[in-house]
C-alpha cells in the first residue's frame, strides 16, 4: 500500500515538474501557444513550415510568370497588327475627299464626302464609267477634282452634236450624260496615249473636265484613286455605283 502511494506521488511530481517546464518555455518564447492535435508545437518548426509554403508559392508564381509574359507579348502583337491593318486600310481605301462644285451632280453633289481607293490604280486598269479623283496636271496646290472615265488609253475621243464618240462610233452605252453642249478640245478627234484618260463630269455644264484646255487629257500618274464610297448621310450614302 505504501509502495503504491509512493509511486502515485512520484508520478504526480513528475507531471507537475513537466508542466512547469513547458510553461517556462512558453513564457520565454521557446514554445508557441498554438495547439495542434493536443500537443504544443515548436515555433521554429511552424516557422520553417511557413517558409517552405512561401518558397513553394514563389516557385509556383515563377512558373506562372513566363506564361503571363508570353500572353502579354501575344496581346501586344495582336494590337500592333490590328493598328497596322487599320492604318493601311485608311491609307489605301479610306482617304476622304470633299467634292467641290456641281460637275458630278446628280451622282455626287457639291460638298459630299467620298472615300478613295488608291490601290486599284496600280493593281489594274480602270474601266469606262468609273469615277476617279485627280489633280489637273499633277498640280498639288489645287483641290482634288472628281470626274468619270469616258475615254480609255489608246482610244480616239470626239464629241459631235452633243454625243460622245469613241474611235469614230457613237458610244450609246455612255448613259451618264444625255447631252454635251460644249465639245471643247474634243470637237476634233483626241487620240489618247498608253497611259492617258479622257474624263467627263455627269453634269457637263457644271464644271471643267477633259474638254477644257486647262485640264485636258489626264495621265495615269495624275490619278489619285477610284471613288468607291459616299460617306454623306442621306440617299447617296453607300457604295458609289459605276
Amino acid at each position: 500500500m505504501r509502495g503504491t502511494i509512493t509511486k502515485i506521488c512520484i508520478l504526480s511530481l513528475f507531471f507537475y515538474l513537466r508542466e512547469r517546464k513547458d510553461r517556462t518555455k512558453v513564457e520565454s518564447g521557446e514554445y508557441t501557444d498554438e495547439i495542434r492535435g493536443g500537443r504544443v508545437w515548436d515555433r521554429r518548426l511552424i516557422s520553417a513550415g511557413r517558409e517552405a509554403e512561401k518558397r513553394e508559392k514563389l516557385k509556383f508564381e515563377k512558373k506562372k510568370n513566363p506564361r503571363l509574359i508570353r500572353q502579354i507579348i501575344i496581346w501586344a502583337a495582336e494590337i500592333a497588327g490590328a493598328c497596322a491593318v487599320a492604318v493601311l486600310l485608311v491609307a489605301f481605301f479610306g482617304h476622304r475627299i470633299s467634292n467641290s462644285g456641281d460637275a458630278m451632280t446628280p451622282s455626287i453633289r457639291n460638298g459630299e464626302v467620298v472615300l478613295v481607293d488608291r490601290l486599284v490604280i496600280d493593281m489594274k486598269e480602270l474601266s469606262r464609267g468609273q469615277i476617279v479623283a485627280f489633280r489637273p496636271n499633277g498640280n498639288k496646290e489645287v483641290h482634288f477634282y472628281i470626274r468619270r472615265v469616258a475615254g480609255l488609253p489608246g482610244e480616239t475621243v470626239q464629241i459631235k452634236e452633243g454625243k460622245l464618240y469613241i474611235d469614230g462610233e457613237e458610244l450609246k452605252s455612255y448613259e451618264y450624260v444625255s447631252e454635251i453642249r460644249d465639245a471643247g478640245i474634243a470637237a476634233e478627234p483626241v487620240k489618247l496615249g498608253a497611259d492617258e484618260y479622257f474624263l467627263l463630269g455627269d453634269n457637263p455644264q457644271g464644271g471643267e473636265d477633259s474638254r477644257s484646255s486647262d485640264i485636258g487629257i489626264v495621265k495615269k500618274d495624275d490619278l489619285y484613286g477610284k471613288v468607291w464610297f459616299n460617306t454623306t448621310s442621306g440617299d447617296h450614302f453607300g457604295i458609289v455605283k459605276k
